[in-house]
């Protein structure tokens, strides 16, 4: 698949803002995230309200799941089955203005990149929690140089061919104490992940939507019919809506705030996917380090202060919420300095098109800081393909000078490949202290599952132009390719560490291992000799 892309064009706050942050997450998802429950028969406010936030959601999610259904499939494939894999990774580059910089190393540098490619291979069973992996990186066909990695259960091994022939194994359990062997801090690293793990070490789309549907669930029994009043035919942004308004004091802030927070710390279905997150990434510390944590922000949500309360405004447009606005100030006891913050949402649609935006801004007494988040999000059906088109920016404002970062993205949808090109933007005071790149791309992808066999196809590239105050105006391109063949199946041939050389690293002397790295550098010395005498040298790049 071709696609040519359009080149594009606080002292003394950290605590405040650290509860800013809290606040604004929990009431986002107070204010937007209640949407599974329109199940009451009558129409008074609340329900009204609860069963346009349903539609709203749901209207637009229709838009996307009916272009991510086969990705989702083998996405989800890939968590629950046995499967051998192959890539091919390519690249390719070109500088344009500042080639004379590089002198005679750039056509060298470009044939080399030009004539090498990765070449990798998995085999991953979750079944019996076994992965391989192999990667050999080739140049004009010729290995440079290549490396395997095989787990189960048990143990790891490693086997780098060409300058070893053995595997060097660690049983998973001992990593810690081969850190401590050799003079380094284990630092929470006592045990290797097992990489096979990683591939369900996530939560499914249902389980993601049974959760949310209980915290949604917690979140309205605490809410009252007589914290909702609506207004019919209010006049707002040259239209007519139905409006609702949640208006919750300051105390029944607290008291929501402290329902979710103990709702979390006792979700053993988060905590266990945390746990098993931070052992496959070794993490320091612990799950009860976790629920700690957030014990100890539910003891401090009474020093939070929102003098004004919390209040929703939602104008309805029929079935659906077109706008939401939501203000709240905030503080906290010990601090000086409080902050507003204001959410605003936008809905609408017509025909096979929609136009999504939300805007948040946080504003601090003291009027610098001032953070602002953009995004804009705008859909269009036509036959098979949905185009979608996103502008998203962050900018905060210190000291009266403005600095922004946001990217555009521009992408058609289509069964299951998608064309995206994106231009990022970096302006403002942030960037003035020296040359900022211009930095734009695309993002191809096309899968293909048919059975028990896939094929994926990624193309990646990258523009960037800056002037450089040495060498003037500088521009080019990185391009990558990355083709996957994957078949499942369960006759997968993993090595058999019981009739293949193995050294294991933690029974091994260290007069042994001195002999082996000796042996792994003379053997290193003769293979680049080889190879380079079979390239005549140098010059043959």
């Amino acid at each position: 698949m071709s696609y040519q892309r359009n080149k594009g064009t606080a002292k003394g706050r950290g605590r405040v803002k650290n509860w800013i942050f809290i606040m604004a997450t929990v009431i986002i998802v107070a204010g937007i995230g209640a949407t599974a429950f329109g199940v009451m028969k009558d129409k008074d406010p609340m329900t009204r309200y609860l069963t346009a936030e349903q539609n709203t959601i749901e209207k637009q999610m229709t838009f996307l799941e009916s272009q991510s259904e086969q990705m989702e499939e083998l996405e989800e494939k890939m968590t629950e089955s046995a499967y051998h894999s192959s890539s091919t990774v390519t690249a390719d580059f070109n500088v344009e203005d500042g080639a004379q910089s590089f002198g005679a190393m750039l056509p060298m540098i470009k044939g080399m990149v030009s004539s090498a490619k990765l070449e990798t291979e998995q085999m991953v069973d979750p079944g019996t929690k076994e992965t391989f992996m192999a990667l050999d990186l080739l140049f004009q066909g010729q290995s440079l140089g290549n490396a395997e990695i095989y787990q189960n259960e048990s143990q790891a091994a490693l086997k780098v061919p060409f300058l070893y022939e053995d595997y060097f194994t660690l049983p998973n359990d001992q990593l810690g104490e081969f850190l401590r062997k050799h003079g380094e801090e284990a630092a929470g690293m006592e045990e290797l992940p097992n990489l096979a793990e990683y591939q369900s070490a996530t939560l499914t789309a249902d389980e993601l939507d049974e959760i949310a549907k209980d915290y949604t669930t917690t979140l309205i029994k605490e809410l009252d019919k007589d914290q909702f009043e609506m207004e019919n035919g209010v006049r707002y942004e040259n239209a007519k809506y139905d409006k609702v308004t949640l208006s919750l004091s300051e105390q029944e802030s607290k008291d929501l705030i402290k329902v979710l927070l103990n709702k979390l710390k006792n979700d053993d279905r988060i905590w266990d996917l945390v746990e098993t997150q931070m052992k496959l990434n070794m993490a320091a510390g612990d799950v009860e380090d976790g629920k700690t944590a957030v014990e100890e922000l539910e003891n401090e949500v009474d020093n939070i202060q929102m003098p004004d309360g919390f209040k929703l405004e939602a104008y309805l447009d029929g079935d659906l919420v077109a706008y939401r606005d939501i203000n709240f100030t905030i503080s906290h006891a010990e601090a000086e300095e409080s902050a507003a913050i204001s959410l605003r949402t936008n809905y609408e649609e017509k025909d096979e098109a929609y136009t999504s935006k939300v805007a948040m801004d946080v504003v601090p007494s003291g009027e610098d800081g001032t953070f602002s988040f953009r995004l804009d999000e705008n859909g269009e059906k036509s036959g098979d393909a949905l185009h979608v088109d996103h502008d998203i920016s962050f900018s905060m404002e210190e000291e009266g000078q403005t600095s922004t970062i946001g990217v555009t993205l521009s992408s058609v949808l289509e069964g299951a490949s998608t064309e995206t090109t994106f231009d990022i933007v970096m302006d403002g005071a942030a960037f003035a202290g020296g040359p900022v790149p211009e930095l734009s791309g695309y993002i191809n992808t096309a899968s293909e599952l048919d059975e028990d066999k896939a094929n994926q196809n990624l193309d990646v590239g990258l523009d960037f132009a800056m002037e450089d105050p040495m060498i003037g105006p500088v521009s080019g391109m990185v391009e990558f390719n990355i083709i996957t063949d994957t078949e499942f199946t369960n006759a997968l041939d993993f090595p058999d560490l019981t009739e293949t050389g193995t050294v294991n690293v933690m029974e091994t002397s260290d007069q042994e291992m001195e002999s082996i790295m000796q042996e792994i550098e003379m053997n290193l010395q003769k293979y680049y000799m080889d190879m380079f005498g079979n390239f005549g040298g140098l010059g043959a790049f």
